[in-house]
């Protein structure tokens, strides 16, 4: 006579129970194009596997026309759509006053489709030799600490007081 066996179905695990290195991590879009070289980035907040893809545009006074298909592209490679983006950086000077108001735009723009969070940084943020670097010091800091701002808020960096190198500044 045939014996009957009773084997469980398997579980899968749960995200959680995934180890950090298989676990999807969150992306952010920054945009810079208060300089001369606009510049996207997608970022990654993962702490065991950092990674980011770039991309820049060096033709002078073409951002507005450039920062959708530099941004569509740019997502196309990192295999990633706007759902999977867990927030929005944007430079908003100071600089160009009409590249941070692109930026800005498209971020809007961005955030109406996805209402993703915003977060905004100035190019005094980045200071030194390793700008990229700390600009994303300073985004994934806000990120942590949920340090973001409405649209309707997100203006260009001017008419304010900054410190640079203990100087003080006005715009």
């Amino acid at each position: 006579m045939p014996f009957k066996i009773n084997i469980p179905a398997p579980t899968l695990p749960t995200l959680s129970a995934l180890p950090e290195a298989i676990k999807k991590p969150d992306f952010i879009l920054i945009v810079d194009s208060v300089h001369p070289v606009m510049t996207i980035d997608l970022i990654t907040l993962c702490q065991n596997n950092p990674q980011y893809w770039h991309a820049e545009s060096t033709i002078q006074k073409q951002h507005d026309t450039l920062i959708a298909t530099k941004t569509s592209k740019l997502l196309e490679t990192a295999c990633i759509s706007f759902a999977d983006l867990a927030a929005y950086a944007v430079v908003t000077g100071p600089g160009s006053w009409i590249g941070s108001r692109v930026g800005i735009t498209a971020i809007k723009a961005f955030h109406l489709i996805h209402s993703h969070p915003i977060i905004a940084v100035n190019s005094i943020e980045g200071q030194g030799t390793e700008y990229f670097e700390n600009l994303c010091i300073a985004i994934k800091s806000k990120f942590s600490a949920k340090d973001f701002i409405t649209s309707q808020a997100l203006e260009p960096f001017y008419d304010k007081e900054y410190l640079v190198n203990g100087k003080e500044y006005k715009m």
